[in-house]
């Protein structure tokens, strides 16, 4: 069958068999888990009405009444599927449509959409919510201090020590201890991959740099911390209820702890448990270090085909999302858009991901 048929009929459970499959790609994913995959996609998404060829690459435009989706889909000398990628889904809406929507997402919620530093939409952008991994852009800037001020050096060469390794995202906490690797290479993982144990790595580097002061940050938890704090209830208690000095005492206390397990700090959202900014704080310190290889290795939502360059780091943990960018189009004009929900319960993360998505694609459209 072609290949639009072929997408439309797996996306609306109809019969695809193994047969359209090339062994390498059942070996990777099975023929159920397939179909497993493509029954979520219609129940969130709705049912294929539509799939329209994008280019002559593979690219398709998948339709259902409520949302468009973005795949990519490529055949072996067989004619058997050898990949499917779900590149990206939006929203059948309009950009003012977006921004007014944005709100509905959570209890709590903050947004700045700048054009050329121009505000084009807001909502609360001086209120500080809680970021989760967002924090990362703040470490990455003060690190770039650091080097500009000759104190370290891209090229620095870090030790990974048992008291760095946090719980994922990242995969560094995996490594050996007495790995040795580049202050460059930390940074990369920490911003591009998000990893927990390459942040703390950095954070260690840079000690006593580290005094971003912020009445509900300060002083600032390291990752480790966070879920050491997560994983216990009366000690994270004890901490939100504390000034910035008797922080510091319930920290120290941390050093000799054992790191949690993932399963005691898999609950939503504690206020007070947390690293906190503004959309406006964000959109200042990315658009700062916009330049530099570590933010703009991963494009979050964003299609790279749509602009000139993509700065992104985002952050989120049960009930706390942030997304953030600096974007600049092919004419130069530059849009830096942060949006941060917060709520003591999980938020709808796939819906919100399709609202950014959606809305980053359709922000030439607000130009004028």
């Amino acid at each position: 069958m072609s290949d639009a048929a072929f997408l439309r009929k797996l996306w609306n459970e109809q019969l695809v068999t193994e047969n359209d499959l090339a062994p390498s790609f059942r070996k990777a994913v099975p023929i159920e888990e397939l179909r497993d995959l493509a029954r979520q996609f219609k129940t969130t998404y709705g049912e294929a009405t539509s799939v329209v060829p994008k280019t002559d690459t593979g690219e398709f435009n998948l339709r259902t009444s409520t949302h468009t989706v973005l795949i990519t889909l490529t055949r072996g000398e067989a004619g058997t599927v050898t990949g499917l990628l779900v590149r990206q889904v939006q929203l059948l809406a309009s950009p003012d449509e977006l921004l007014t929507k944005l709100a509905d997402f959570g209890q709590n919620h903050g947004h700045l959409l700048l054009r050329n530093g121009k505000v084009i939409s807001q909502a609360s952008p001086e209120t500080a919510l809680a970021i989760g991994s967002g924090f990362k852009v703040f470490v990455l800037q003060q690190l770039e201090e650091a080097i500009t001020a000759g104190l370290t050096g891209w090229d620095t060469i870090l030790t990974l020590a048992p008291r760095h390794k946090s719980l994922p995202s990242g995969t560094l906490q995996n490594w050996p201890d007495g790995h040795r690797l580049t202050v460059e290479t930390a940074a990369l993982l920490m911003i591009s991959q998000s990893d927990n144990t390459a942040t703390d790595l950095v954070m260690d580097h840079l000690g006593s740099l580290l005094s971003r002061s912020q009445e509900k940050t300060a002083p600032l938890l390291t990752t480790r911390q966070f879920f050491q704090l997560k994983a216990n209830t009366s000690l994270a208690a004890q901490f939100v209820g504390a000034d910035a000095e008797v922080r510091k005492e319930l920290l120290d206390g941390l050093r000799n702890a054992k790191l949690p397990s993932v399963d005691a700090v898999a609950r939503p959202y504690q206020p007070g448990i947390e690293w906190y900014a503004s959309p406006a704080e964000l959109c200042a310190a990315l658009d700062s270090i916009a330049h530099l290889p570590a933010v703009r290795a991963n494009p979050g939502v964003a299609l790279p085909d749509n602009w000139r360059s993509i700065a992104f780091k985002g952050g989120s943990e049960i009930g706390v999302l942030n997304h953030t960018y600096v974007l600049d189009q092919m004419d130069g004009t530059r849009w830096c858009f942060s949006a941060t929900w917060n709520q003591t319960e999980p938020l709808d993360e796939t819906a919100i991901h399709a609202a950014v998505a959606t809305l980053l694609a359709r922000l030439p459209e607000l130009a004028d």
